[in-house]
């Protein structure tokens, strides 16, 4: 459902959790709990993993970390503690694939993995379509999980050659988590699944720079920290309150905050910004306002 909400100034909108309702986008949430969800020690982390996805939803960047590849893997909107068997951030793409992913600060083969492959065994039982991903999204990998992750993706191909024995291990001892999969759901979730390093809690993690940077094609010169930090702030409010956005809600959102970049807002057919009328999706609007090239110019203001 489309909302259109204006943005007014009100003392009653400056609560946590009231003014995240007014935004212009399709909303994205999940209603209801379900057991574990917010209770994971890597909430704090997660909301991180999406901010780096929301930034690059917003930029038009391909999010490639996640399982779609190419044209398949322009954002479309990111949720936090959804109801789904895997329930910390879900990711939707713009051609219809989805993400859902558990973040985790830190993964190694224990009971703390052990309880992710069961949440993966819970959507693997449910079924698995041919345009969803499961995916374990953590800022630091032990040994095993490396070769592990490796594993995954070198299996997903439709023809690779024969694994090492330490990966034979890795991958036996991923199996015996599956047991209760028949043949068809353990081969859909071997195909759908990842293990992703992704260094993003502390401002000097490298994907932490890499968010930073694709949100120079959305803010203000000079705006780009700021804007960084204040999206985490917005994931964290939206994990709390378990929400999500479309892109276009989330660029409201961060329009509260910080300096947009004019070039994101202007007239349909017009290759010159000024008016009022935000364009989408993402690619085809930095390519009518500006050479891809270009870095936004100072905003006095931003454009709601």
């Amino acid at each position: 459902m489309l909302f259109r909400f204006s943005l007014q100034e009100d003392d009653s909108l400056r609560t946590p959790g009231v003014w995240t309702t007014w935004f212009t986008g399709r909303m994205a949430a999940s209603s209801g709990p379900i057991g574990g969800a917010g209770a994971d020690a890597g909430t704090e982390y997660g909301r991180a993993v999406g901010a780096y996805a929301i930034a690059f939803g917003l930029a038009g960047e391909p999010l490639l970390e996640f399982g779609p590849s190419g044209v398949d893997a322009q954002v479309a909107s990111v949720a936090y503690q959804t109801d789904d068997a895997i329930d910390d951030v879900r990711v939707r793409f713009s051609t219809g694939h989805t993400c859902f992913i558990q973040a985790k600060r830190s993964l190694a083969f224990d009971q703390q993995f052990r309880r992710a492959v069961a949440q993966w065994v819970k959507a693997a039982t449910a079924g698995l379509g041919p345009d969803d991903h499961v995916a374990v999204v953590a800022g630091s990998l032990n040994g095993p999980m490396r070769i592990l992750s490796a594993v995954l993706d070198i299996i997903r191909a439709p023809e690779h050659g024969a694994l090492t024995d330490e990966q034979e291990r890795e991958l036996k001892r991923l199996d015996d988590l599956l047991a209760d999969l028949t043949a068809d759901q353990r081969r859909r979730l071997l195909a759908a699944a990842h293990i992703v390093r992704l260094d993003v809690e502390k401002p000097t993690g490298s994907h932490a720079a890499a968010g930073r940077m694709a949100l120079t094609s959305v803010v203000a010169e000079g705006e780009t920290s700021n804007a960084w930090t204040h999206l985490l702030a917005l994931a964290g409010a939206a994990s709390r309150d378990r929400q999500g956005y479309d892109l276009d809600g989330w660029l409201t959102q961060l329009a509260r905050h910080t300096q947009l970049c004019d070039a994101r807002w202007c007239d349909p057919g017009s290759p010159q910004p000024g008016a009022r009328t935000l364009l989408g999706p993402r690619s085809n609007l930095r390519a009518q306002c500006r050479p891809a090239s270009a870095r936004c110019p100072a905003a006095p203001s931003a454009i709601l």
